[in-house]
């Protein structure tokens, strides 16, 4: 899932939950539940290599827009929204450990039902289908805010 549509989903969690570890809870358990529904999904390389990550400036970009827009719109919630964002992201993050020599076992356990959970193809006729879903479901939680 792209981290777009995690971040909007923890940001609408932050500003209607409220709670701090409640947002942080469900934010970050959304995480893998989006996860498992159909999706496209840039794949995080092996190795370390700054290109692969480089392309997913795109992704970053739209992110981080949304979250300011959010905090920008709702400035009283920004502890929530940034709880929600946080921890909504964070498994994706989480992931980035498989690069460290010292991996916690935790970590990655983490990883490894990270990646299980993951419903994503490659498959190029699936990608603009995975996209579609993924912007659906941004619009679906807008929706369900905004009402």
């Amino acid at each position: 899932m792209l981290l777009l549509a995690h971040v909007v989903t923890g940001a609408v969690i932050g500003e209607t939950i409220k709670n701090p570890i409640l947002v942080s809870l469900f934010a970050f358990v959304s995480h893998f539940i989006l996860d498992a529904v159909p999706h496209w999904n840039y794949n995080v390389p092996k190795k370390f290599n700054w290109w692969d990550y480089f392309k997913v400036t795109p992704d970053l970009f739209a992110a981080s827009t949304a979250y300011l827009a959010f905090l920008f719109s709702l400035p009283n919630s920004w502890l929530p929204i940034s709880l929600g964002v946080f921890f909504a992201a964070l498994p994706d993050f989480m992931t980035l450990a498989k690069y460290s020599r010292t991996i916690n076992i935790l970590l990655l356990r983490l990883y490894f039902f990270h990646d299980w959970v993951q419903n994503h193809s490659d498959r190029p006729d699936r990608v603009i289908r995975g996209l579609l879903y993924q912007l659906w479901l941004i619009i679906v939680v807008l929706y369900i805010f905004l009402i």
